[in-house]
């Protein structure tokens, strides 16, 4: 036989068995002593498969994530996998280091579509970055997923503080709402009322105030503000059905307004 080949197949056995002495006293948690096996292995086979995969594994549980880093650009030398890149770049981020973060985030992003988790942290990377553009078409790209997420509005609301108070205001009604404070997410609609200029756009924002308060059962302000709805915009058929209806609820549940005179004198 080769006298390769015979080399090879031996240096295939050394391994094996310190891989199987490095699990060994993983299992018995002996950490320490493991690491220096895997990295005498490493020493002599510096992309190995296993003991790259491990140290990378030990690495990360020590909080060492420069050297947890290392070790996985060093794996994904030998084995390039979608997973192990994420890994990769999530270990980056731990160390601070989001510049190589998002290096690898933007690979995955050109290869992988939709995924919402890849989205958000390449959007928080790039918040990071101050890559403000980037950052919002990733959480737009998070929330056409997920509308709802409330992460994701929270930092495209932070993003949106300094540049676009319209949308930041908008944005913190929406978390409001999903809140369940309604009181306030009406309070920061009535801040977009304050910086907007066109009527078609007051008459919208006047329509969310008023179904909110029809939400809350406060009868009577959600029909003043489907009143003005209509005022800014006159051809709004959908708020005059909606408007009937509120009236329509509120005599249901309370009377009509002569009934009401009646209670308050005869009581």
């Amino acid at each position: 036989m080769d006298k390769n080949i015979l080399s090879l197949n031996s240096q295939y056995d050394e391994f094996t068995l310190r891989l199987d002495k490095a699990k060994r006293l993983l299992n018995a948690e002996k950490i320490a002593e493991a690491k220096t096996i895997l990295l005498g292995i490493i020493s002599k086979s510096l992309y190995h498969i296993e003991a790259n995969d491990l140290l990378s594994r030990i690495y990360e549980f020590e909080e060492n994530y420069d050297m947890a880093a290392k070790a996985l650009e060093r794996l994904l030398y030998s084995v390039d996998s979608l997973s192990l890149r994420y890994k990769l770049a999530q270990v980056y981020q731990d160390s601070d280091d989001y510049y190589n973060a998002y290096r690898v985030l933007k690979e995955l992003c050109n290869e992988v579509d939709g995924d919402k988790n890849l989205y958000e942290q390449m959007a928080h990377t790039c918040a990071i970055l101050d890559k403000t553009d980037e950052a919002i078409e990733y959480y737009d790209r998070v929330l056409k997923i997920d509308k709802d997420n409330l992460p994701a509005l929270s930092e495209l609301a932070d993003i949106y503080y300094d540049t676009d108070k319209v949308n930041y205001y908008f944005l913190k009604s929406r978390i409001c709402v999903l809140e369940n404070n309604n009181s306030y997410a009406i309070d920061a609609l009535r801040s977009v009322l304050k910086l907007l200029d066109d009527d078609i756009q007051k008459s919208e924002v006047h329509h969310k105030i008023a179904r909110l308060y029809h939400k809350m059962g406060r009868y009577g302000q959600s029909y003043d503000e489907y009143l003005k709805v209509i005022e800014f915009n006159p051809s709004n058929e959908e708020a005059k059905e909606e408007m009937e209806r509120v009236f329509e609820e509120e005599v249901s549940e309370n009377g009509s307004f002569f009934d009401r005179v009646l209670r308050m004198l005869f009581n």
